[in-house]
């Protein structure tokens, strides 16, 4: 009989589903409540990526280790985005919070005061997963906002630079933005930090979307997307109404 190793923890599920490990969710009910949860069944090892030069990931060995001593392995890096998105969370009251380097180039957000605005260049997204990743990389989270419908978020469009290169320049935000909204970050880069995070948030929304499934699962790249439409200025309200209507949005 086949033995599975288990984990009922969704966040660590779609750190290792972001490693390509497929999962299967299976169901449960507690006898005593009658409450239902969710455990995820893993697969022994990741299948294999040619940008890992044939190279898997062994399941039972990433998590036993905690990747060892390799304070930027993979596993780290998409464990981090899980809690950095508990922590935004948390920062939808609290309005900013701190950084903390946990490893050369790799943040996370504390509670504490947020850093000053003055003499900052912000970049303001309500893109969620996007503020997660430059999180993730060193862009100070400096003011939360909501509008009555969704939150916005105000970071600092340069990263704070690793401890171990004080004096290197400060990596622009905007080079990563236009890389994962033309898709080049995936698959080619898809080993580095920011389109990491990216893609182990976008794991964690598929297995919550797909957790009574009862199959096999193994999450694609996420590929953007920008909805564009192009009409005359003189337009009639019908064509509007049908632009806004294929897209999506209010014009």
């Amino acid at each position: 009989m086949q033995s599975w190793q288990t984990t009922r923890n969704t966040y660590e599920a779609a750190a290792l589903a972001a490693l390509d490990i497929a999962l299967r969710p299976v169901t449960m009910r507690d006898h005593k409540t009658g409450r239902e949860f969710t455990d995820w069944n893993l697969a022994r090892a990741s299948s294999v990526d040619p940008e890992r030069n044939g190279r898997a990931f062994i399941t039972g060995v990433l998590r036993q280790s905690g990747a060892g001593t390799d304070l930027l392995h993979p596993y780290l890096i998409a464990m981090r985005a899980m809690h950095n998105r508990a922590r935004l969370l948390d920062a939808h009251k609290t309005g900013g919070m701190r950084l903390a380097e946990v490893a050369p180039g790799s943040f996370l957000i504390e509670p504490g005061p947020a850093p000053s605005r003055e003499g900052q260049i912000t970049f303001t997204s309500a893109d969620q997963d996007l503020v997660i990743a430059l999180i993730g990389c060193g862009h100070a989270l400096l003011d939360v906002a909501h509008n009555g419908q969704s939150h916005s978020y105000t970071l600092a469009r340069y990263a704070l630079p690793p401890t171990t290169a004080p004096t290197m320049p400060r990596a622009d935000c905007e080079p990563l933005i236009t890389a994962l909204r033309s898709n080049a970050l995936f698959p080619a880069r898809r080993w580095e930090h920011f389109p990491l995070q990216i893609h182990a948030l976008h794991c964690l929304r598929e297995l919550r979307r797909h957790q009574h499934s009862g199959t096999w699962i193994t999450v694609r790249h996420k590929t953007f997307r920008e909805k564009v439409a192009a009409f005359r200025a003189d337009a009639s309200d019908h064509t509007l109404s049908h632009v806004q209507t294929r897209l999506g949005i209010r014009l």
